[in-house]
């Protein structure tokens, strides 16, 4: 629980775009590797890179596994440079220090976290007396109730004023094809899983490290907000049938 706490409170968010997929060696590393203890002797470097290999061992969505990949390439290259100064001044702006390892940042990020707000509130809940003993509607985020966990995108495309609206909207944007006809709910699918997850279900309040920001399709949120009524009251009735009374 505790550990949860910290991950979800932390502000900020590791960029994908710093990976560069084009070097080589070491980051083609596997978890079998014979020279990962030679390349990251240190402990805590060599528990990350162990950590996410092991984890992308145990297999999962093709996407998982490449942003596994990626950071794990990612990692093995910040081990060897020292953090850009302007990563430096984001994250620590009292900080007068304009030099540090790669390998101090968690730490740094997630001990004030530890000290100030998880160890004051998540153990004394979970050690006093004061359990939780079940979610409440309020407890929830209803983004988490996508289509990795439910039926929720079937069920709008079951409905046929609906998906005949997506289909128009698609149409005039350009974005349904004579060619996909056959297979044309499939790619509709596709479609509407891409607008859950860029408007919805990745969307925190957490700001990239790198300090960019986040630019998605106008195009696709058009298609969204044609749904936006119909995942709201699916999900409130999900959650409902879910949650014990």
């Amino acid at each position: 629980m505790q550990v949860i706490f910290e991950v979800a409170s932390c502000p900020w968010k590791d960029d994908l775009s710093m990976s560069h997929k084009k070097e080589t060696s070491p980051f083609t590393l596997s978890l079998t590797s014979e020279k990962l203890p030679l390349i990251y002797p240190s402990r805590f470097q060599g528990l990350l890179m162990w950590s996410m290999l092991l984890r992308k061992q145990y297999g999962g969505l093709a996407c998982d596994m490449q942003m596994l990949g990626n950071y794990v390439e990612i990692w093995g290259r910040r081990f060897t440079e020292k953090v850009e100064k302007d990563i430096i001044k984001r994250l620590f702006p009292k900080d007068s220090s304009d030099q540090k390892n790669w390998e101090e940042i968690p730490s740094l990020i997630y001990d004030p976290i530890r000290i100030e707000n998880s160890s004051k509130l998540v153990l004394p809940m979970m050690t006093e007396g004061k359990f939780l003993t079940a979610l409440n509607i309020s407890d929830i985020t209803p983004a988490g109730i996508d289509f990795h966990c439910s039926n929720v995108l079937q069920h709008l495309l079951s409905e046929k004023n609906i998906y005949e609206k997506i289909c128009d909207k698609m149409i005039k944007l350009g974005l349904n094809e004579k060619k996909v006809a056959a297979n044309r709910k499939e790619h509709v699918m596709v479609f509407l899983q891409k607008c859950m997850w860029r408007f919805s279900s990745s969307i925190s309040n957490k700001t990239l490290i790198s300090g960019k920001k986040l630019c998605h399709s106008e195009d696709l949120y058009h298609i969204w907000e044609v749904v936006i009524p119909g995942v709201t009251s699916y999900t409130s009735r999900y959650l409902a049938a879910k949650l014990v009374s």
